[in-house]
């Protein structure tokens, strides 16, 4: 039992530690659009002839995104979006979301560049093209995105799901270092500090995941000039005009529309087929 503590810090360094490693990248370039190379394919396959423009996408996910990053580095970058967006119908990863990104970025579609930016970023925050890729797009819609706060930044430190295990892991070293101590009569100072740090480090994660949930219900808007509307019907009064690729927060669905908040405060309706959330 006096093992115990010792293997639940080695737990907890070895976590810590795998949370803060870097994250594999793809390796930068500066091509003629400025953006950074699609990632390399996250399972190896043979070399494979992209299919007719014509042809239906595959359903295998692999195969799909296999088609997208081969289409895109022949230049047929509509292809190539068709091709990853069929892989993202049954899989997700940062690799597609990023891939697809820059397949919309050259497509000429910045709004849904920068929606899938978002969710490359919700996966891996910490990438450098990716939020390089994400200021570009924005960029050129002319879309300014506000400074981000101190919690913001500490948030994209790690995913959610490494300030998830991060919460749960010493939340119940802070639980073991509480009680267990008393049951076998622990003395000195060392149990309680490592209560105290066990809180703090658990403190910081869930801080962490609940800035992450302010954050779960924000949108883009895909199309320019898309109407706010007084209400969710096709003939309601537009109250304003969206820009496309501005991030607005979703706060209900109703009948295919969505009422949001926009960047700017303004409340209304969209259609659904003018916006897309980022946690889809």
């Amino acid at each position: 039992m006096k093992t115990l503590p010792a293997i639940i810090l080695a737990a907890a360094f070895f976590s810590l530690a795998a949370s803060f490693a870097p994250a594999q990248t793809p390796a930068s370039a500066q091509p003629s659009s400025g953006l950074a190379l699609p990632a390399v394919s996250p399972t190896p396959s043979a070399p494979v002839t992209v299919a007719p423009a014509a042809a239906e996408p595959p359903a295998d996910p692999d195969t799909a995104f296999t088609l997208g990053l081969a289409a895109y580095e022949k230049g047929n970058f509509a292809e190539a979006r068709k091709d990853f967006i069929a892989a993202s119908r049954t899989a997700t990863s940062f690799a597609l979301e990023y891939n697809l990104g820059n397949a919309c970025y050259q497509a000429g579609d910045q709004a849904a560049a920068i929606l899938h930016y978002l969710r490359a970023l919700a996966l891996d925050p910490r990438d450098p093209d990716a939020r390089q890729n994400l200021a570009l797009a924005r960029q050129a819609v002319n879309i300014t995105a506000p400074d981000p706060t101190f919690l913001e930044r500490v948030t994209a430190w790690m995913s959610l799901n490494a300030w998830t295990w991060m919460l749960t892991l010493f939340g119940w070293a802070a639980a073991y270092f509480l009680f267990l101590p008393r049951l076998y009569r622990w003395r000195g100072a060392l149990p309680w500090l490592l209560f105290t740090a066990c809180v703090i480090l658990s403190g910081i994660a869930g801080t962490a995941l609940w800035q992450d949930h302010l954050h779960s219900h924000d949108g883009v808007v895909l199309r320019a000039d898309t109407q706010l509307k007084l209400s969710p019907t096709a003939n309601s009064q537009a109250i304003g005009v969206l820009q496309a690729g501005e991030t607005a927060e979703a706060l209900r669905q109703h009948s295919g529309y969505y009422y949001i908040r926009a960047s700017d405060g303004r409340l209304g309706w969209v259609e659904a087929i003018n916006y897309a959330p980022v946690y889809d």
